[in-house]
This record gives structure tokens, sequence and C-alpha cells, in this order.
């Protein structure tokens, strides 16, 4: 049973991939610092969210939270990262 504080900590999850995402496209600063921080953050956020369950052992929770965050979060920049260029090259494209 996934409890209180899990779930905030699943939408704290929710709020790092939307940072990561839109911190891309939008290009709220330099793409490597989005994508560090915004990995890092899906990291922590995974694993905070596997040590809040009740029995959950934070050994595990760390072991795997981390990468799994970690994972979700380059993927989410990947996604954000290709689309950010398509719609570069797309707009080039216009202009010739």
């Amino acid at each position: 049973m996934i409890s209180g504080a899990s779930y905030f900590f699943f939408i704290g999850l929710a709020l790092a991939i939307v940072y990561l995402y839109l911190g891309i496209r939008r290009g709220w600063g330099s793409t490597r610092r989005v994508i560090i921080t915004g990995t890092i953050l899906c990291a922590i956020a995974m694993a905070l969210v596997q040590a809040a369950n009740p029995g959950a052992d934070l050994t595990l929770a760390i072991i795997f939270g981390v990468p799994l965050g970690a994972l979700l979060g380059l993927a989410t920049a990947g996604i954000a990262y290709y689309f950010s260029r398509s719609d570069q090259r797309s707009g080039a494209a216009r202009d010739d």
C-alpha cells in the first residue's frame, strides 16, 4: 500500500519530469545544466518514493530508486531534446 508521504514524493517526481522536459524545450538555461539538474532530481525523488512506502528497505530503495529515476530523467531529456532539435530543423527549413 502506498502511504501519503509516498504520494507527496511522487508529485515531486512528476514536477521534476515536467521541469526537465519544459526546461529543455523552452530553453530555461543551458541544456547540460537542465539535464543534470533534472536527472538528479528524478533520481532523488524516485528513491524517496520507494523509501516512503511502509516496510520499504532504505538500502533497496537507494539501489533501485536512484538508477530508475536517473533512467527516467535521461529518457525524458532525450525525448525533449529530440523534439527541440526537430522544431529547430523544421523552423530552419521554413526560412529557406
